[in-house]
């Protein structure tokens, strides 16, 4: 990503070779690693405008995956991985919101309010009658109460004995654009 004044951020996931970046190096710790979730080490650096040096580099530690990073239209820089920061071009961090599990593919938050959307697809194969899937996605609130529930239904199996509804897909990825519009990925 390239700010206004032509710097550049990048973001990935830490190795011991990050230190060689130089630069002003933050730490930070996010989420509850556990045996399904090993700690991991996700950053964000800024480069010079003329790609001489590092300027900053903030490192959270944490359960993560590969995180996401986006320029917003007020120059705030922001990262999601662990949880969600913003940053401004000096590598303060200006706000934290934690998400349980982690941001990734099947859990994603708005740049623009915070609403967090989780994957809640599901399906049944041991009905005795057709396998069914069921796509489902929630929408939480930044503070994690249920907003909406969306392309859920519940019960044993679905249609009626005549014609069986079923979905043959569920969701696979989840992410908000720039302006907060939900795209879903079947």
């Amino acid at each position: 990503v390239v700010d206004s004044a032509g710097a550049v951020y990048i973001a990935g996931l830490a190795t011991e070779a990050l230190e060689k970046l130089g630069g002003l190096q933050h730490r930070a710790t996010a989420g509850t690693p556990d045996a399904k979730n090993p700690p991991r080490e996700a950053f964000v650096a800024r480069i010079a405008p003329d790609l001489g040096r590092c300027e900053w580099v903030q490192r959270i530690r944490g359960p993560t995956g590969a995180p996401q990073l986006r320029l917003l239209a007020d120059g705030r820089l922001w990262f999601a991985a662990q949880d969600v920061r913003t940053f401004d071009a000096s590598g303060k961090t200006l706000s934290v919101l934690a998400v349980a599990g982690q941001v990734g593919p099947q859990c994603a938050v708005s740049p623009v309010d915070g609403l967090v959307a989780r994957n809640a697809s599901r399906g049944n194969w041991r009905t005795g009658r057709e396998p069914w899937k069921c796509p489902g996605v929630r929408i939480l609130q930044p503070d994690g109460t249920d907003l909406y529930h969306l392309y859920e239904w519940d019960g044993p199996y679905v249609g009626l004995d005549n014609h069986r509804s079923v979905a043959d897909t569920t969701v696979q990825n989840l992410v908000y654009d720039y302006d907060g519009n939900l795209l879903l990925y079947t």
